[in-house]
């Protein structure tokens, strides 16, 4: 009782303070989400047998924004993601409190040095991102989680250019050692014209969380975005640079990434249509053993190419989060009808997958249909089909059955 009695009396405190307008501007959001899979064959990938699994899970958000003061304002974030249906325990209210962890706690400075400079537990990234995102994981993923980052991060603004910067903690060790894993990065862009926004970025992470082994790893990227004759599209290039001093030899990496992306919308007198496509390729590496390491090495990818390649996995392949030596193609469409004022969306993608360097460089084909109907901005509803053809060159598999997967998954903000 002493945890609800203590949760009580910050947000009595909260409340009395935001009423005395010592914090300005108070506002609380978040949501409850519920995500139901049913999956065949993903497992051994042979229906004659009774290889299927089901599992429902909820995630629960809660978070405030506010002023300190006129300079700095300051946001807190707080998840629940312990809880599948079917456990057949309860839980009481010191237990409850327990469990939300506070994935964001940061102070923001406003214009300190002509910067906003957040300094705390924080996300960071976009998801979907190749190279660095910390965050709460896709609606699709068989673990409604999340990840974060502490430290500190800053963004300049003057007119087109932008400019951002990051150092942090993922990993601090304990007993006063030095077997941490530290993050550094810069980013720039620029708003060009409607056709070509150029971008940079350089990332580096210092990890000695293994004795004497220390990893010195960076990735360093361009991008571009913009709309010509309508379409529009996204390039990007990264390499890797750094080393592994082990014990023995040092690695290089040298790993490349390319990714490439193109929509184009087209209004019809029922709706619109949006067709895409999207090639993102990992390097690999053809020989162990040498001083270079050719495979792209992320920092912390969250990259998921399908609801079931990227979203729940299979038990001849992990969940797929990185374009590490990894080639696939995508091809979809999308629809939104103009009745139902726009909340009916309709969506259809292939995504195939191979490994870049390989043996055997094959790992599937995947057909994904999402369904999503948007009752509100703080209603939506979405069920997802998905099937999975693992390749037929896949040699560890003595079964090669197509994998089928049921999504449904329902979000309310408040």
């Amino acid at each position: 009782m002493k945890k609800l009695v203590g949760i009580i009396t910050v947000l009595a405190l909260f409340t009395s303070v935001a009423s005395a307008e010592l914090l300005k501007n108070f506002k609380a959001n978040g949501s409850i989400e519920v995500l139901s899979i049913t999956a065949d064959n993903a497992v051994f990938f042979n229906k004659d047998t009774n290889d299927k699994y089901s599992e429902t899970e909820a995630r629960v958000v809660v978070g405030a924004t506010f002023d300190l003061n006129d300079d700095v304002d300051a946001k807190i974030t707080a998840i629940k993601t312990d809880r599948q249906y079917g456990l057949g325990t309860t839980q009481d209210a010191n237990e409850i409190l327990s469990t939300f962890e506070f994935y964001e706690a940061y102070i923001n400075l406003k214009g300190v040095l002509g910067m906003d400079h957040r300094i705390g537990k924080q996300f960071y990234g976009t998801p979907g991102d190749m190279v660095i995102y910390y965050g709460p994981s896709a609606w699709y993923a068989r673990y409604l989680g999340a990840s974060n980052m502490e430290g500190w991060t800053a963004n300049y603004k003057k007119d087109k250019l932008t400019v951002g910067a990051i150092t942090g903690k993922a990993l601090e060790s304990t007993n006063n050692t030095m077997n941490d894993i530290d993050l550094y990065g810069v980013t720039a862009s620029y708003d060009l014209y409607e056709y070509l926004n150029p971008g940079f970025y350089y990332y580096q992470k210092d990890d000695r969380s293994t004795f004497l082994s220390p990893i010195r790893l960076s990735v360093m990227g361009v991008k571009a975005n913009g709309k010509v004759a309508g379409f529009n599209y996204a390039a990007e290039y990264a390499m890797n640079g750094g080393s592994d001093h082990g014990l023995t030899t040092d690695m290089n990496y040298r790993g490349t990434l390319m990714h490439l992306n193109a929509d184009y919308g087209l209004e019809v007198g029922f709706g619109k249509f949006v067709f895409m496509g999207k090639y993102v390729m990992g390097s690999g590496d053809k020989t162990t053993g040498n001083k270079d390491d050719k495979q792209f090495r992320p920092i912390n990818p969250n990259y998921r190419p399908g609801l079931i390649l990227g979203g729940t996995g299979t038990g001849a392949f992990t969940t797929i989060t990185s374009p590490s030596n990894l080639t696939t193609m995508t091809y979809g469409a999308n629809f939104t009808p103009n009745k139902w004022d726009g909340k009916l969306n309709l969506d259809a993608k292939m995504v195939m997958a191979k490994y870049t360097e390989a043996t055997l460089d094959g790992l599937g084909n995947e057909i994904d249909f999402v369904t999503t109907w948007n009752h509100s901005d703080d209603v939506t509803l979405k069920l997802a089909l998905a099937r999975f053809s693992p390749d037929k060159d896949i040699a560890i598999l003595a079964k090669k059955d197509a994998v089928n997967l049921v999504n449904f998954y329902a979000n309310v903000k408040f």
